[in-house]
């Protein structure tokens, strides 16, 4: 699953050709069976793309990491979107909760704008499923839930503190595919403390493996696991609401129409929270939604926190070093890029968060806002 970690691995210096192959992805068959045919087909695109300009030998060790993508195995466990970089002694692979567009590009960098969604800060997630036999990590988008790995971090409450496991007097009955935990009242006290030191030792290991994402994380599990779990919890944004249940066995797209609801009451709160912030930034000069000033500061580091208005495109150029901005109507030319997205780009590149706002709520309308470092 990408993070802020890979994007910006994806923006740093790597030789040249660099090849970006997209692809609109399938869960399940037979349509995911039709995914490979495709990579190949963009990959032969690649191929042909790279020896108008390169040779046989410089083809071949960019792409040879790439095409053994096309073993049967792996087009068997894929989600909505698979993103493929390439470049000598480098490639990187990630599957996303995402539609992608298909399309393969060579160029001197790699064609990051359609993943810029997915990183914007009130659109992604983090599910955790919590069960003493199975913990799982998930991230979420408005589209579906992806696999989080979860090496490192303790799976059950065996693992976590080497206990025994004892009945714990629940009851499940089966619920739409997953199953519903009905307790007989409150966990006793010497429960609350397996479960306390257990969630304690998952919380310390989670919040190592997730620290930089700076995205929500929304509980998923028997209702009373909730309040023992934020007791512990030292994440930075653990959502107000969980998901009440428990999943094990369970399809994502099951859980993700559960979740999902819980994340955007989330979001709403926290974009309630982002343009609160940013009216008082207004006040005491530390914000703008002046484009030309936004620019200049995403590009120099100044902006903590960048609003853009949902859906909207700005076609134009912006150059990475001034901020300068030249706008057009529409696309001109092969060169012309979508100016909300360069923003985008440089400002979580250089340690910002990005928030999504609908046009009737965005500062006067703007196409962009920026609350200021200084």
């Amino acid at each position: 699953m990408l993070t802020r970690d890979d994007f910006l691995q994806l923006l740093g210096p790597h030789p040249k050709p660099r090849v970006t192959i997209l692809l609109p992805t399938h869960r399940h068959g037979p349509d995911n069976l039709q995914d490979a045919i495709r990579f190949k087909n963009l990959l032969r695109t690649a191929r042909g793309l790279l020896s108008e300009s390169h040779s046989k030998a410089t083809a071949d060790e960019v792409l040879r990491p790439v095409e053994a993508l096309s073993d049967a195995a792996f087009w068997r466990d894929q989600l909505d979107g698979l993103a493929v970089f390439a470049a000598p002694g480098f490639s990187a692979v990630h599957r996303l909760p995402m539609p992608l567009p298909e399309l393969a590009v060579v160029a001197d960098s790699f064609h990051v704008r359609p993943l810029l969604g997915f990183l914007k800060a009130n659109r992604r997630y983090h599910l955790l499923s919590l069960s003493q036999k199975n913990v799982t990590l998930c991230s979420g988008t408005p589209w579906g839930l992806g696999p989080v790995d979860l090496r490192r971090v303790p799976r059950s409450l065996r693992e976590a503190l080497g206990l025994e496991e004892r009945d714990s007097g629940l009851q499940a009955h089966s619920a739409g595919g997953g199953l519903v935990f009905h307790g007989r009242g409150a966990p006793t006290e010497d429960r609350k403390d397996e479960l306390l030191r257990f969630f304690r030792a998952l919380d310390r290991a989670l919040c190592e493996r997730v620290r930089e994402d700076r995205i929500p994380l929304v509980l998923a599990g028997p209702a009373y696991y909730f309040p023992i779990y934020r007791e512990v919890s030292r994440h930075p944004d653990l959502a107000a609401s969980g998901v009440e249940g428990s999943f094990d066995g369970g399809s994502l797209e099951e859980l993700h129409a559960k979740a999902w609801p819980v994340a955007r009451e989330h979001f709403k709160a926290e974009e309630d929270a982002v343009l609160g912030e940013y009216e008082r930034a207004a006040k005491s000069g530390l914000a703008t939604d002046v484009l030309t000033r936004v620019s200049a500061a995403a590009v120099h580091g100044r902006v903590r926190k960048l609003l853009v208005q949902e859906g909207k495109l700005l076609f134009g150029r912006m150059d990475d070093r001034t901020g300068d901005v030249l706008l057009h109507g529409q696309q001109v030319g092969a060169f012309d890029d979508d100016v909300l997205d360069d923003l985008t780009e440089a400002v979580l590149a250089r340690g910002g968060d990005v928030f999504e706002i609908p046009v009737a709520r965005m500062p006067m309308g703007a196409a962009a806002a920026a609350i200021l470092r200084w």
